[in-house]
């Protein structure tokens, strides 16, 4: 489809038209003028919202909204971003006091950091169906956060691609409260501080959502799949977790659970929310191929041995996990075995094949292939 393109620009004085860099909107004309079709372009720098704003656009698939963000030259922020980007100088950063709702299907967010400072407030409310948000970064920099990070209102067909959602201190709420078909894919959900067992979750009521080569660090709970529909977590990275990893509830028709490192995880890696009953809340889960260290046990009530493939490893064997490098060494048993493939901001592809792909002397060697976008 053919863009109507429009600028924005922290430095902006106002009455632009926005239809170039040269003549730009600010951030509150923005939110004003957005429209169906259109691809607003925020360039790098500080912008600040106060109060409750609403973006309304009547969208549809082909024409929806796409909110892009670019440091000099459009498209820069499309690609995978990495932790090394400055907020506000290599990418926009949209500080807030108050809740930025926006009321629309077919959305497309992508280069954009959102960061919220009152505690009762979310960072963003992306309402509404069938959205793609990329390259995002959200975060609550209160001590004591009361709202759920990203709330999408219990909306459905929301897809999440290397965005990183995370707080400054505790929390009693999600970072990101989800609902039907959702995909994250390469995200990081993360706490700055250990979290409690009643503190926050990662996700939560998520109904045949999918996880890949995500992160989840310092949290209470890190997923937390609703009482029907599929759940399925693939190649992620779970570390000091102070309750259950993944929550599941004996209701749940299944999913599948493979190729994960669960570190540092208090509780069961797969919990079962029905407490102690003793119904089979997993029968349905292929649960196969996972690494375990340093957890309180692996599947809550069946047997463990009905899983596939588990192994285990009796030190931290990450690369430099305090620096956010979760790739593991040649000595851990998830090396070369396709777990710990935690892909995101700041990092690197960690996932492999085997012999087949990396240099594994126990499978028998290999090249190691680098994924580059």
């Amino acid at each position: 489809m053919a863009w109507t393109e429009r600028f924005v620009d922290a430095s902006a004085s106002g009455g632009g038209t926005g239809t170039s860099a040269a003549d730009p909107w600010t951030l509150a004309e923005a939110v004003s003028n957005s429209a169906a079709g259109m691809r607003v372009n925020f360039k790098a720098g500080t912008y600040s919202l106060s109060g409750a704003n609403t973006v309304t656009v009547s969208t549809t698939t082909d024409s929806p909204l796409y909110w892009r963000g670019y440091k000099t030259t459009l498209g820069d922020l499309d690609g995978k971003i990495t932790g090394s980007v400055v907020d506000g100088t290599d990418i926009p950063y949209i500080t807030q006091n108050d809740n930025l709702t926006l009321n629309l299907s077919y959305l497309i967010l992508s280069g954009i950091s959102f960061s919220q400072s009152s505690s009762n407030k979310s960072a963003l409310f992306p309402l509404g169906l069938y959205h793609v948000i990329r390259n995002c970064r959200f975060r609550n920099t209160s001590s004591s956060a009361t709202a759920n990070l990203v709330d999408n209102g219990a909306r459905d067909f929301q897809v999440f691609d290397s965005c990183e959602f995370s707080i400054a201190g505790t929390s009693t709420a999600a970072l990101l409260r989800g609902d039907l078909n959702h995909v994250f894919t390469s995200c990081i959900f993360r706490s700055d501080v250990v979290q409690s067992a009643s503190g926050v979750d990662g996700t939560t009521l998520v109904r045949n959502g999918t996880f890949q080569k995500c992160l989840f660090k310092n949290l209470s709970r890190a997923i937390v799949f609703s009482s029907s529909g599929q759940g399925n977590v693939f190649d992620c990275t779970f570390d000091n977790i102070a309750d259950d990893a993944i929550t599941i509830y004996k209701t749940t028709q299944g999913g599948i659970v493979t190729g994960n490192y669960f570190s540092n995880v208090t509780g069961f890696c797969i919990g079962n929310a029905t407490g102690t009953a003793t119904t089979d809340a997993n029968g349905t889960f292929l649960i196969a191929r996972n690494v375990y260290r340093g957890v309180g046990g692996q599947i809550e009530n069946t047997v463990e041995n009905t899983q596939y493939n588990a192994l285990a490893d009796a030190s931290d064997l990450f690369t430099d996990s305090a620096s956010g490098d979760y790739s593991l060494t040649s000595l851990s048993a998830g090396y070369g075995y396709g777990s710990s493939a935690y892909w995101g901001i700041g990092s690197t592809d960690y996932s492999d094949l085997g012999a087949i792909q990396h240099a594994d002397p126990a499978s028998g060697g290999g090249n190691v292939i680098v994924i580059e976008d």
